[in-house]
């Protein structure tokens, strides 16, 4: 899921699983948290400031997320010297 998925409105989805997947291709290849949630069909690569927003609301058990409401808006930072759109 990404920013431009929102398209400017704030979304509120219900937790379901985690998965751990590769992204990206070759050496550039990472494996990433991945949440996805009921009746959406794209996951939200959890990057370190949404897991730990998370795990201030509901603990922090990934696990015990199951079940639970969050509303996930789009926004702009400053990251790597340049403003990227992002969710939060």
């Amino acid at each position: 899921m990404k920013a431009v998925d929102l398209h400017g409105k704030t979304v509120t989805l219900t937790i379901a699983k985690l998965a751990v997947e590769t992204l990206g291709h070759g050496p550039e290849a990472e494996r990433k948290p991945v949440r996805y949630f009921q009746k959406a069909t794209k996951g939200l690569v959890l990057n370190r400031t949404n897991a730990m927003t998370i795990a201030g609301l509901y603990g922090d058990e990934p696990d015990d997320w199951e079940g639970k409401r969050i509303s996930i808006y789009p926004t702009r930072i400053r990251a790597f010297g340049t403003m990227q759109d992002t969710i939060r």
